[in-house]
């Protein structure tokens, strides 16, 4: 149980972050310009925090 709530807790931080560069993106967030790569880290994380979650119920 413990585990699966830090799967949860990392999950949340990843869609923070992805909210974080989707600003960037949009240029709400001012002189950042977030590239593919910073992306696809983002939603590898938010991946791999997804099968933790579900292969612990």
């Amino acid at each position: 149980m413990k585990k699966k709530k830090f799967y949860m807790v990392t999950l949340v931080i990843w869609i923070i972050l992805l909210i974080c560069m989707l600003f960037m993106d949009f240029h709400i967030i001012p002189d950042t310009e977030p590239n593919s790569i910073m992306y696809a880290v983002i939603i590898i994380g938010m991946i791999n925090s997804m099968v933790q979650i579900l292969r612990k119920e």
